[in-house]
């Protein structure tokens, strides 16, 4: 027996997507041994930036997704490593550097731009993934509540303030003496 999708335009891209999102995340939530559901927040936390790079490569001729895309992970990734060596609270279970969870602000700055750039539709399975993300990082102790809202609500303001709804927009990068300047047109 094999299974063949071939992918031909965005709707089946997202088809699959979806597929994915509603048949693959719950069966992670049944696994509820401590290293399952690691696992399966971690594997989450990379697939949601993942489906958004793959949603912005399927969109001709349009650099400018995939540029903002990597802008808004990096955004996150980066402002969450500096806010955890700047804050330094310990994590649930002993460990230095928990605020804000990492994981989860790069899984709400990834759906964020889906939800942003491509809609509901799209956006919203991203959503409750990034929530799973969230979920699962308190589950095995790595993050208290605050430390894991703190890490959503980053990610989405990034998301919100990176992304452009599709529209064109010049991206210009500039380093300065202490820091990234950023500049959106």
């Amino acid at each position: 027996m094999s299974f063949n999708y071939i992918v031909k335009s965005k709707a089946d891209l997202s088809n699959l997507l979806l597929f994915f999102w509603i048949f693959l995340c719950p069966s992670f939530i049944i696994a509820q041994t401590h290293s399952s559901i690691k696992w399966s927040g971690d594997v989450i936390s990379l697939a949601i930036p993942a489906t958004a790079l793959g949603m912005s490569f399927m969109e001709e001729n349009n650099l400018q997704a995939t540029k903002e895309l990597v802008l808004v992970i990096g955004a996150a990734s980066w402002s969450s490593y500096m806010l955890k060596h700047i804050i330094d609270l310990d994590r649930p279970d002993g460990m230095e550097h928990g605020f804000p969870s990492t994981h989860t602000s790069v899984a709400f700055a990834g759906a964020t731009f889906i939800c942003k750039r491509y809609g509901l539709k799209y956006g919203l399975p991203a959503i409750f993934g990034a929530g799973f993300v969230g979920w699962s990082r308190m589950q095995v102790d790595k993050h208290d509540i605050w430390q894991v809202l703190a890490g959503a609500g980053l990610g989405w303001v990034l998301g919100e303030l990176i992304t452009t709804s599709g529209k064109k927009t010049n991206i210009t990068i500039s380093p300065s003496n202490i820091c990234l300047n950023i500049k959106l047109n």
